[in-house]
């Protein structure tokens, strides 16, 4: 099935273009353009999270820093995917911070 494609919003998230229009008009309200800078910061761990990005492009690196303190990437993303949910968002049960 085709998603719903806004004509004046490019879809370069595949996530968001996955989505029925009607599925698609139900979220739009709350969807906002923003530039993110290479290197910027989305998620600290043990912070609420407040807001879910849907990458159009670019990526993203979820980074988990060792015992002995080297940071080590476990999961990178692009515009297949969105970030900012948790498990806990799912099922009540918390998870690693993300």
């Amino acid at each position: 099935m085709s998603g719903y494609k806004e004509p004046n919003l490019p879809h370069g998230n595949r996530l968001l273009s996955a989505l029925s229009k009607q599925d698609y008009e139900r979220l739009r309200p709350h969807l906002e353009l923003v530039h993110l800078a290479a290197g910027r910061i989305l998620y600290h761990p043990g912070e609420a999270i407040e807001h879910a990005y849907f990458l159009l492009t670019g990526m993203a690196t979820l980074v988990a820093t060792t015992e002995s303190g080297s940071a080590v990437a476990v999961a990178m993303t692009g515009n297949e995917r969105l970030i900012g949910l948790t498990l806990k968002d799912y099922s009540g049960a918390s998870s690693g911070a993300g």
